[in-house]
């Protein structure tokens, strides 16, 4: 059976996700960045690799997720899945 669940965003997150999770959405839930997947807990699971990148800022290539602005402080943040080393 599948559920929602959410995950704080943090510069760099390496989490152990369902191989088929599906990234739903980021946005600010109280101040914070949040991403929510659709999962299944009772599906095998895999290490990835989530990055927050500035506009502006050099970025590592990955998968586009999605954008969020911190309005307290002015700025816009993006949200990438990247490939871990080794892989």
């Amino acid at each position: 059976m599948k559920t929602i669940w959410k995950f704080p965003v943090h510069t760099t997150d390496t989490l152990p996700l369902p191989a088929d999770a599906k990234f739903l959405s980021v946005q600010i839930q109280r101040d914070e960045p949040v991403m929510w997947f659709e999962l299944d807990l009772g599906a095998k699971r895999e290490w990835r690799t989530f990055k927050v990148f500035g506009t502006g800022h050099d970025f590592e290539d990955g998968r586009y997720l999605g954008t969020w602005q911190d309005e307290m402080q002015g700025l816009v943040w993006h949200l990438y899945e990247t490939t871990p080393a080794g892989r």
